[in-house]
């Protein structure tokens, strides 16, 4: 199994980096910021680029069998949800369209995204809480393009499975995952960078997670 891994710079991505590497699993990453990747290993190859540029998405997807993106957008004051934003506000749905664009289903059995609980139809299934700081801070540009992202791979044709975490920690400690898939499970507050990994690579054969939308917290 050879993926390709969007984000692999962020706090989620470098758990899905070294997971995919410690199961056996060939990497390819692009990412603007190549020299961010401490990480050596004969089954991991970077590739520098953008992800909304075409030319360099067909590059790092040749030979890939799946795709995970744990693509976020950041605040120019990291934690701090009422900066603005350090990046595009439509980075993770353009990211979306040109995944889709260089992808066949004939390749590429799956798309696996990490999106967040809150964003489209779970939006329910947050607390009133935290319904309030999304309106009233950056996280709500944020979220719109995470359901931007979210439409634009329902409507494509490849497999896919759209991870919705609760809020992340950088817990190493074991966790029991659970899931939601919006018929009245309660969810608790948080889940760990680690377990959210974890949960990604295993959806890449979970046909029971395919065209799902999975909400997931730590038990």
């Amino acid at each position: 199994m050879k993926i390709l891994l969007i984000g692999a710079t962020g706090r989620t991505g470098q758990h899905i980096l070294t997971q995919a590497l410690q199961r056996g699993m060939s990497v390819n990453v692009l990412t603007r910021s190549p020299h961010k990747i401490q990480l050596q290993h004969e089954n991991l190859r970077v590739f520098e680029g953008s992800t909304t540029d075409l030319t360099d998405v067909a590059k790092a997807i040749e030979g890939c069998n799946a795709i995970l993106s744990a693509l976020n957008i950041s605040y120019k004051r990291e934690n701090n949800p009422w900066s603005k934003l350090a990046g595009p506000s439509n980075l993770l749905s353009e990211t979306m369209d040109t995944l889709l664009a260089a992808a066949t289903p004939e390749q590429i059995q799956c798309i696996v995204v990490c999106s967040a609980l809150g964003v489209g139809d779970s939006w329910k299934e947050i607390p009133g809480w935290f319904r309030w700081i999304i309106k009233n801070s950056s996280i709500g540009t944020v979220y719109n393009d995470h359901d931007r992202q979210e439409q634009g791979l329902r409507s494509g044709n490849i497999a896919y499975t759209i991870v919705r975490p609760v809020g992340l920690t950088n817990s190493d400690k074991p966790e029991k995952i659970k899931e939601s898939f919006g018929k009245g499970t309660k969810l608790k507050l948080t889940i760990s960078r680690s377990s959210v990994a974890t949960y990604m690579l295993d959806a890449i054969s979970r046909e029971d997670l395919v065209g799902k939308s999975p909400g997931i917290a730590a038990e």
